[in-house]
């Protein structure tokens, strides 16, 4: 056991040890709710960025279109200003939708894309793995095996590391889960299930079932109210930061209950 430590210690594995053990603990943290799973995927942060802009358009399409309403519906004397309106109505529109159209390309682009945190581990995996073979099996004393063989091995298993963890992502690729076609908006009124140990107003995560695929998205809500498993409805995004507020569903239904 010891000489084991001593290997696995020993440049150039210590190297992927580190990545490894970094990557287990990050594993361990997401499994308990800790960390959020997408935490280092930029492109995602990109796509809430454009479908923001898209919400928001549309929001003040929504506005420019209720004016329209009252001034067609005021007098004859406006009707010049109602078309006006509604004439900016149409573009702010068109605007939104071409933003949203943007959106949808940018989703096409990174489908089937095995997000960073699973191609790190598996690449920290696979280049522990080609490293201590490596020197444990080639070298004659693997816990020094001198500058030339270490820097050789760490090399091969750097090399070897990332096309295996590239092969090994492939199969994911084809299962990862695309919101394609589903705007931020359209998951307003839609129910999920939290996937994390707690959601407060700066953490959580909860999955979205869509016609037999799921959806991860990441939610808020005050402190104390949900936890892993419970049901809840989104009743609200923010495009700035690309979270749902949330409400647990069995209080919305007893305030519904009440009402009726």
């Amino acid at each position: 056991m010891s000489t084991f430590v001593a290997e696995i210690l020993a440049f150039p594995t210590v190297i992927f040890t580190i990545l490894l053990a970094v990557a287990l603990l990050y594993w361990l943290l997401s499994m308990l709710g800790m960390v959020d799973l997408d935490g280092l995927d930029g492109v995602d942060g990109a796509a809430d960025a454009l479908d923001g802009g898209a919400e928001a358009l549309d929001g003040a399409a929504e506005a420019l279109d209720g004016a329209a309403e009252a001034v067609d519906g005021a007098a004859d004397a406006l009707d010049a200003k109602a078309a006006a309106v509604d004439g900016a109505s149409a573009a702010v529109d068109a605007k939104a939708e071409l933003l949203d159209a943007n959106r949808r390309k940018n989703a096409r682009a990174k489908k089937g894309r095995v997000p960073i945190t699973i191609t790190a581990s598996l690449f920290a995996f696979f280049g522990w793995m080609i490293s201590f073979l490596l020197i444990h099996n080639l070298a004659d004393n693997p816990t020094d095996a001198g500058l030339v063989m270490s820097l050789a091995a760490g090399g091969a298993a750097a090399v070897g590391g990332w096309l295996l963890a590239k092969l090994a992502g492939a199969p994911i690729a084809k299962v990862m889960v695309d919101d394609v076609g589903i705007t931020s908006r359209e998951l307003v009124g839609r129910e999920l299930e939290v996937t994390t140990g707690k959601v407060d107003q700066s953490f959580g995560q909860g999955r979205i079932e869509d016609g037999g695929a799921s959806l991860v998205v990441n939610i808020r809500c005050e402190p104390g109210r949900l936890k892993r498993g419970d049901k809840a409805m989104v009743i609200d995004y923010d495009p700035s930061d690309g979270v749902y507020t949330v409400e647990p569903l069995d209080d919305l239904l007893n305030r519904s209950e009440m009402t009726t």
